[in-house]
């Protein structure tokens, strides 16, 4: 998102688009769809800017059915509203998966970037997976089956509302 993009998205949308995944105020919350052995499947997620690698991303477990299908494929879309900048994107591109002990760092990093409940959230999806549900943990210590999907766009489409509620289209390729 940072560096990839300045090409082909100009200054100020790319500014706003970080601002917006970076914003620990108000969760941004993404649409993602992605093929598996069921078709399409959408999930909605938590779509963060991850500065250390200078694109968006998502926090999913290994183990996940989503996780699964984008080891086999790894294609994505997505969709976002930003009701606070008036924006709206969608996309497509490709992801990449981190995980274990090579990228401890940056899972470590973002782990504690994460707003607490969205850090027990995983925590008890793990456990009950596990059949551990009663089991106690530190929501600080990163959850042991937690990886992160990065995503690199190829493709976006950029809707963006001005002052007098004129919509802007904006198409990247």
């Amino acid at each position: 998102l940072g560096e990839y993009l300045k090409d082909f998205i100009p200054e100020g949308l790319r500014s706003q688009i970080v601002e917006a995944l970076d914003d620990n105020v108000h969760s941004f919350h993404a649409q993602v769809t992605f093929s598996d052995e069921k078709g399409e499947t959408a999930k909605t997620v938590v779509m963060r800017y991850i500065s250390g690698c200078m694109t968006q991303g998502f926090f999913a477990h290994v183990n996940s059915s989503e996780w699964k299908a984008l080891t086999k494929k790894q294609a994505l879309k997505g969709y976002f509203h930003d009701i606070q900048r008036h924006i709206e994107w969608q996309w497509e591109g490709t992801v990449e998966l981190l995980q274990g002990e090579k990228n401890a760092y940056i899972l470590e990093r973002r782990w504690q970037e994460l707003r607490e409940d969205l850090r027990r959230r995983y925590w008890l999806e793990y456990l009950s997976s596990a059949n551990e549900s009663k089991k106690s943990f530190d929501p600080n210590v990163r959850c042991p089956t937690i990886g992160i999907v990065l995503c690199h766009p190829h493709q976006w489409e950029i809707l963006k509302a001005n002052e007098k509620g004129i919509v802007e289209k904006h198409r990247y390729i």
